[in-house]
């Protein structure tokens, strides 16, 4: 088949979506929402329901473009002569019966090309790489005194934070936004969720992107779908001691937090009549991995417009080596697990620490390693040099 030609980036994230079919097991039906599934919307008792829902208006081309100050218009219309084209799916692989199913399209359409955009992405613009892969490929979300992972079906995850799930995101099939647009009922403000809303089905994969989005301490989040991919943004009330642990931020998501989501649906392609790009699933994936590394930690208790969103620019959101060498020079005698999760921690402390102007947190250091360093030093100050250069020695007992 022809290899088709893209001259930008623009014209590759607006691209149409492959045309796919949902096959039921007792004969090809075409695809409706109306038809659930239990396994995939079955709620854990562990996943918190949102204190309020409410519509993420304002995401939308217009704004985003603000929010980089430009930049992402000017990356959409660069000329380009070598992008890959991944726009051809084999036809077996474009009918689905359950979710593991239609990942498979995902992962050949979806995932390959935000991840070729992402490589093109000019450097003025985020300065590192930031790639879309597999939950498993990220580092795994642990639950606080809990030995159990937690992996979502995707991740973003970014060069400059080792592994660590900087934008969590779930697959579901035949379920999307018509199956919760009349809780919200197309109303711009949150809708308060109540008792009754715990038990409905429907909210759960809400809550489960909201629960993975605590644990990755992640901002944004999303949901994709064979109807549409809604986008997920997580806020929560204003806590009141600013230096809280990790641990108390998190449970303050869990019992405050709020979900704003857009929707963009599946069959969106193209551009709009003024000729700014319509939001479609790609542009969406792609723009939300950006802000996702550029400032998508959850370090801020009130959430400004998106068109008053700061940039941070590419040179402020290094990691000194000095931050780094600190950090890792307490690790010593701590398992391989413990200092996977302390590097994630540390991460997410270093880029609230950039944003907010805070100083550097002091590494915690376990009490066998504080121990062993003491014995080192008592060791030292009786065998080694002393300052001027004289080996010390222990004073004689008087008699």
């Amino acid at each position: 088949m022809k290899q088709k030609s893209f001259r930008n980036l623009r014209e590759y994230l607006t691209q149409q979506n492959p045309t796919v079919q949902y096959e039921d097991r007792g004969g090809t039906a075409p695809v409706s929402t109306d038809k659930t599934n239990s396994k995939s919307q079955r709620k854990n008792s562990k996943w918190p329901t949102p204190k309020a829902l409410g519509l993420w208006t304002e995401f939308q081309w217009a704004s985003l473009s603000a929010t980089m100050d430009r930049r992402l218009q000017q990356a959409l219309e660069r000329d380009m002569e070598d992008l890959h084209d991944f726009s051809y799916i084999q036809p077996p692989f474009l009918t689905f019966r359950d979710e593991n199913a239609l990942e498979s399209i995902f992962i050949k359409f979806h995932q390959s090309i935000v991840i070729e955009a992402l490589d093109k992405t000019p450097n003025d613009l985020i300065g590192h790489r930031v790639r879309m892969v597999r939950g498993g490929q990220a580092r795994r979300l642990y639950e606080d005194e809990s030995p159990w992972p937690h992996t979502p079906d995707w991740a973003g995850v970014c060069l400059k934070q080792d592994d660590s799930n900087i934008l969590p995101g779930e697959s579901k099939h035949n379920w999307g936004f018509r199956e919760i647009s009349d809780v919200l009922s197309l109303r711009n403000h949150a809708v308060t969720l109540n008792e009754g809303h715990k038990k409905d089905s429907r909210l759960s994969p809400i809550s489960q992107i909201m629960w993975y989005c605590a644990l990755a301490h992640a901002r944004y989040g999303y949901i994709i779908s064979n109807s549409d991919l809604i986008v997920i943004r997580v806020d929560f009330s204003e806590m009141k001691n600013l230096k809280a642990k990790t641990d108390e931020l998190r449970q303050s998501i869990l019992d405050t937090g709020k979900v704003q989501l857009q929707a963009i649906p599946w069959k969106e392609s193209g551009v709009n009549t003024n000729g700014d790009p319509k939001m479609t699933i790609l542009l969406a994936l792609w723009s939300l991995h950006i802000m996702a590394a550029n400032e998508g930690r959850l370090a801020r208790t009130k959430y400004c417009n998106l068109k008053k969103e700061k940039y941070v620019s590419p040179d402020e959101q290094v990691i000194s080596e000095k931050e780094m060498s600190s950090f890792d020079s307490s690790l010593q005698g701590l398992s391989q697990d413990s200092q996977r999760h302390s590097q994630g921690l540390l991460m997410s402390q270093v880029s609230n620490a950039s944003h907010e102007g805070a100083k550097m947190p002091k590494p915690r250091t376990s009490r066998t390693s504080m121990k062993a360093e003491k014995r080192t030093q008592e060791d030292t100050a009786v065998s080694g040099l002393s300052g001027s250069g004289e080996r010390a020695t222990k004073k004689p007992k008087k008699k």
